[in-house]
């Protein structure tokens, strides 16, 4: 009785955490032909969850537009991807980075991203549309919350407008949830709520330790098999990439990063193809992506907490032939919910600040959890599953590629960065609003960002090093702040460490203690970027000692543990970083 009852109150606060709907009318569409007859409709607001595969965009959504065009009606589609918004290839839809002069006077559907709705030259178009179409929803709210966007309010302030002013509105996701239904209603006016019933029966799910089941993949690699791997981190995604490459296999890797060039590109605009044994994407493939060749033999996923449990499924869910998935889980080292706290904390407290917070503690319990919620969720969907025993020597094995593969990225990237010819700034510029169509159009940009923060046209190969992708520039502002007036509690303390260092006497309970301090002000360290260790009481002298040397890394300036003798170990700066930073900053 009291493990019946345990269970049920996991349930409940799964249920109160997990993407769900309350809605009191629910149809259940006998078809898709059914379903879009009733959608062509005109002034009509809807939602639609189906799953994966049963076929939303292909057989309802893209033939309403397609007859709303046909009648002349404004039609207005809106995703939180470019790479969506480039499949979609509907004559009639004009795509929001083609538009020229004096166009969206005479245009009568635009497809656009989320981020985008702002720009002015739109205002006049989206003010009144027939038809606005968002797919995937609830990943479209996800994104305006917490993704990669510029003026966050005032791009949800206007989805909001453009969402009441619409004449027809249809929200389709696999996760349609609550926020989806208080988006799309409009005072009394009836919500159509129609619901295709979820039943993976015949797919089964092996679920087991993350870099085990990092190591399995590899394997199945490198017996040959046509291997697809779904990660949620995509340095992670980059790294195995790296692993398999020294293995000599070639492999297709994805993300929001390589998304756009040509071999990467052509397999979003052609999944089915069998032109490569290995693909490895991140989230930057949550959706608009159908895999139906069967050329795919083995199917895993490795999840750390960066994705929700939905949007892992369906991350997994892109090949429709695929009846047994392997899965990695480890929960995540920092906890989203409490960084969701503490932003708000931070905030104005608007409503959208509110409404902001509820979302990220939301999702972010979800995912902090991924260990618990990844399995209840694919069981609540009809998943068979089956635990995998574990296996401590593939773990190591795991661990030890995943770390090999980092480390390749890191030089392989530097290599490139070096080779690459600075892009202008316009250039640089525009390829960081829009992204890359090649790689080296990608490395140009940050060459040029490179020799701007670095003050120097040519780069050893340590400035490359030094650089990355960009963690450079975070690096050298932090190091600068180091000699500024320090303006909070934790930049106090982080002067006394680096002032600490520097004396050759900073020992590690010196470490421990500091951390301690740095904890009572871990909002301020969460705020300012740093990563902190989950706050329990349980956080090992280790840990503490891992964390502070973390906050040094991350203002350019590498930690060593050194032998004092009969006065014990003791930490210091190495001096090739020390010297690095000087001849960077001048201070």
């Amino acid at each position: 009785m009291a493990i019946a009852d345990k269970t049920l109150r996991v349930q409940s606060f799964f249920d109160s955490k997990s993407d769900c709907h309350d809605f009191p009318v629910v149809h259940k569409p006998v078809s898709a032909s059914w379903l879009r007859s009733v959608l062509l409709r005109r002034n009509r607001r809807a939602l639609i969850k189906c799953p994966t595969g049963w076929g939303k965009s292909s057989l309802v959504i893209n033939p309403c537009i397609q007859d709303f065009l046909a009648a002349d009606k404004k039609v207005l589609v809106i995703s939180h991807r470019r790479s969506i918004i480039k499949s979609l290839d509907i004559p009639g839809l004009v795509d929001y980075e083609d538009v020229q002069p004096g166009q969206m006077q005479k245009t009568r559907g635009l497809k656009v991203v989320a981020n985008s709705l702002i720009s002015a030259k739109f205002d006049d178009f989206i003010k009144d549309v027939d038809l606005l179409v968002i797919d995937e929803a609830a990943q479209v709210l996800d994104h305006v919350f917490e993704g990669s966007v510029q003026q966050r309010e005032v791009v949800w302030n206007t989805l909001k407008d453009v969402v009441h002013n619409a004449k027809s509105v249809v929200f389709a996701d696999a996760d349609v949830n609550d926020e989806c239904l208080a988006l799309i209603k409009k005072g009394k006016e009836f919500i159509h709520c129609f619901e295709i019933d979820q039943a993976h029966t015949d797919v089964s799910c092996k679920i087991g330790a993350l870099d085990q089941v990092r190591a399995m993949a590899i394997s199945a690699a490198q017996a040959g098999h046509n291997t697809l791997i779904a990660i949620d981190i995509a340095r992670d995604a980059e790294a195995l990439g790296k692993v398999l490459e020294k293995a000599g296999i070639e492999s297709l890797v994805i993300t929001s990063k390589s998304a756009g060039w040509p071999a990467q590109a052509a397999f979003i605009q052609n999944p089915n193809t069998n032109t490569h044994q290995v693909v490895i994407y991140s989230p930057a493939i949550t959706s608009a992506l159908s895999i139906t060749s069967g050329h795919f033999q083995a199917h895993y996923g490795l999840f750390e907490g960066s994705v929700t449990p939905r949007s892992a499924i369906q991350m997994m869910r892109r090949d429709r032939t695929a009846c047994e998935f392997v899965i990695g889980i480890r929960n995540p080292q920092n906890k989203r919910e409490e960084i969701a706290d503490v932003e708000f904390e931070a905030s104005t407290k608007s409503d959208f600040d509110a409404a902001r917070k509820d979302h990220m503690k939301r999702t972010g319990w979800l995912r902090d959890n991924i260990q618990l919620t990844l399995p209840y969720e694919l069981n609540r969907q009809g998943f068979q599953l089956e635990m995998i025993p574990n296996d401590d020597v593939l773990g190591i094995e795991g661990f030890k590629a995943n770390s090999a593969g980092r480390r390749a990225v890191k030089k392989d990237t530097a290599v490139t960065l070096l080779n690459a010819t600075a892009a202008t700034e316009a250039q640089a510029k525009r390829t960081k609003k829009i992204g890359s169509s090649i790689e080296a159009e990608h490395f140009a940009a940050i060459r040029f960002e490179a020799q701007q923060g670095l003050k120097r046209k040519e780069l050893s190969f340590y400035d490359a090093q030094f650089w990355g992708e960009g963690i450079g520039q975070v690096k050298l502002d932090n190091y600068r702040k180091l000699f500024a007036k320090a303006s909070i509690t934790f930049e106090e303390l982080v002067q006394e460490l680096h002032k600490g260092l520097l004396t050759n006497t900073w020992t590690p309970a010196l470490s421990v203690e500091l951390y301690d301090r740095i904890n009572a002000v871990r909002h301020e360290a969460i705020l300012a970027g740093f990563k902190m260790p989950k706050n329990t009481g349980s956080v090992s002298d280790r840990s503490k000692q891992g964390a502070i040397s973390e906050i040094m890394s991350l203002h350019g300036l590498k930690t060593k543990r050194k032998d004092g003798g009969k006065s014990g170990y003791y930490y210091i700066i190495d001096p090739k970083s020390l010297e690095q930073m000087k001849e960077y900053t001048g201070l």
